[in-house]
């Protein structure tokens, strides 16, 4: 219980730190679905491009 307690009495240096990590994670999610949605497209040309010619 006390920990609790003590985490909820942060710094201004601390709750701005804490918002900065939080910030750069929520854009590193996204990045990552970014470069999957990226993954997918690029392999879903790939497969378009590679049919005419298997055929």
């Amino acid at each position: 219980m006390d920990s609790i307690s003590q985490t909820a009495k942060w710094t201004p240096y601390e709750g701005k730190a804490a918002s900065i990590t939080y910030e750069r994670r929520s854009e590193e999610v996204q990045l990552d679905r970014l470069r999957i949605r990226l993954q997918k497209k690029m392999q879903e040309a790939d497969d378009r491009g590679s049919a005419p010619s298997a055929a």
